[in-house]
């Protein structure tokens, strides 16, 4: 009887132990305080540097421990203790009862380790646990081309491809704007180089990364993580491609030195299923070479900046679209029409254009789209005659000249987007000869070109167009010059050039030109245009 009480009350002490031993409990500082361990921690419980709550999973190989991480250490088994660490702004964290773990720059792999490594033998039978409870957030700095550039807040668990997503997107307002002196290109929405990203890093050299790559998921892109401190710079794009036709993802792709075809239609999104097994490539270097390349040796043909690439249909490569250079170039007739194509491609193409030339005069006829009146031509029609520059005079008979699908083109300028337009299938560009024409346009009862004549004046240029019409107003002709584009009063006398145009207006007109915008169209009759040539 005796030994049985004994033993129930060893079982009571041991069962009240181990229930003490099984109520979660904090670390004593105030133990370690009276064995001078506190000098070596750190001085306060509390984050140096702001937090964020974690979200999702942690890659503790990968997560490099800073001041102002949360760690959470946990002993479970035997003894149950639960305490919250921070890494001090030393880069150093508590464990106690152990000591102090210095944290900074170290993997949460490594770090957690090392804690159950001092804990394990102070708590046999337990086991030591180490997550990471709250992380640090610190700044970054987005440069370049990007739609808000500026300060951004980020912590570990941020990689470069995330933060440069929120900078172009503007799905979150930065910390602060980027100052003033980080230059911009453009306006609107940036154009920004996403394979190029720089990442400049305190003590490393500057990484150049493929951010795109890196968004798409593909596997040999690198992601990094950030740190803090970084600075990432989006530059502009320019080594770029023209891809359109039978692609997913039509336009302007960024190329790298040394890709190929295959990897261009990956950019692209891939083809879709109508797409033929050859694709027309035309490229700006060598006097615009054109390449038919097969999809097999894809892998195999390398793509240069400024190439423009088409994927047809297998009706469109038996029909591939064109568009025709005509007059006073050296290689006059049809050539493949490719995505992103301008009159400067073409003309290249043809080898430019001859001595004889006018180029300030030459003209395009659209394959049957038509040209909309745009806004400064609107203001320009809104001012009164008397009041307009000749700047103004001279713009409004150039725009009026589109109003039917018909352009003047000045060949010597191809800087602007009116001089040099993306050509569509069945355009026709036309540069006309200094020796051969004169155009006769507005109120006559034949209008069109004409041969020059040495010594030709107003009558006899509207004798050869078959005279004036009953709305004709003579005392307000135009000669619209052809060596320069600009205009004079016509009278009986004037001399007249080869390119010049005869403008002749009617009389039913509310203002001064107001005929031109609604009835003249100068090139837009040299679509139908032809030459009277008399025999002198």
């Amino acid at each position: 009887m005796t030994s049985f009480l004994l033993r129930a009350a060893i079982v009571i002490i041991s069962t009240g132990l181990l229930a003490a031993e099984a109520a979660p409990q904090a670390f004593d500082r105030a133990q370690l305080s009276q064995l001078g361990a506190m000098d070596q921690l750190p001085s306060a419980n509390r984050a140096p540097h702001p937090t964020r709550a974690l979200e999702g999973v942690v890659e503790g190989e990968n997560y490099a421990l800073g001041p102002g991480d949360e760690l959470e250490i946990i002993v479970h088994g035997r003894v149950q203790l639960r305490q919250s660490e921070w890494v001090g702004s030393q880069g150093d964290i508590a464990v106690l009862p152990a000591g102090v773990v210095h944290a900074a720059g170290r993997t949460l792999t490594n770090v957690a380790a090392e804690i159950r490594a001092l804990l394990s033998p102070l708590y046999p039978g337990s086991e030591v646990h180490v997550q990471l409870r709250n992380v640090r957030s610190f700044q970054v700095r987005v440069l370049g081309e990007v739609e808000h550039p500026g300060v951004y807040l980020a912590t570990p668990m941020t990689r470069v491809s995330d933060i440069v997503q929120v900078a172009a997107a503007g799905a979150r307002f930065p910390v602060e704007q980027a100052p003033e002196e980080v230059p911009s290109v453009g306006s609107g929405r940036r154009s920004g180089a996403l394979r190029s990203v720089r990442l400049i890093r305190a003590g490393e050299e500057t990484r150049t990364l493929d951010v795109l790559g890196a968004i798409r998921g593909w596997p040999t892109t690198i992601d990094p993580f950030l740190f803090d401190g970084d600075r990432i710079i989006v530059p502009p794009l320019a080594s770029r491609v023209i891809v359109a036709g039978e692609v997913h993802v039509p336009g302007e792709h960024e190329v790298l030195p040394g890709e190929h075809l295959d990897d261009l239609l990956r950019l692209a999104g891939g083809i879709k299923p109508d797409a033929a097994n050859q694709v027309l490539l035309r490229r700006s270097s060598g006097g615009g070479i054109r390449l038919i390349v097969s999809l097999a040796s894809a892998a195999e043909a390398e793509i240069l900046a400024g190439d423009r690439v088409y994927v047809p249909t297998n009706r469109e490569l038996t029909h591939p679209p064109q568009v025709r250079i005509q007059g006073a170039v050296r290689r006059p007739g049809p050539y493949p029409l490719v995505a992103g194509d301008t009159v400067f491609n073409v003309l290249e193409l043809a080898g430019g254009w001859l001595d004889e030339a006018l180029p300030t005069r030459a003209y395009l006829v659209r394959g049957g789209q038509k040209f909309h009146r745009d806004a400064q031509q609107q203001r320009v029609l809104s001012i009164p005659d008397s009041l307009r520059t000749h700047d103004e005079w001279e713009y409004l008979i150039q725009a009026s000249s589109r109003a039917d699908g018909t352009a003047y083109l000045d060949l010597t300028d191809l800087e602007g987007p009116s001089n040099n337009p993306v050509l569509s299938a069945d355009d026709v560009i036309v540069v006309p000869s200094r020796d051969d024409l004169v155009y006769v346009s507005g109120a006559v009862m034949r209008p069109g070109g004409l041969v020059w004549r040495e010594g030709g004046d107003l009558d006899y240029y509207l004798g050869r167009a078959g005279g004036p019409t009953e709305r004709a107003d003579l005392r307000h002709s135009r000669l619209v010059l052809g060596s320069s584009g600009g205009w004079i009063e016509l009278e009986s006398g004037t001399t007249i050039g080869p390119g010049d145009t005869v403008w002749i207006p009617g009389k039913r007109r509310r203002d001064y030109w107001a005929l031109l915008q609604e009835s003249l169209s100068f090139v837009g009759q040299l679509a139908t245009v032809y030459l009277v040539v008399t025999n002198i």
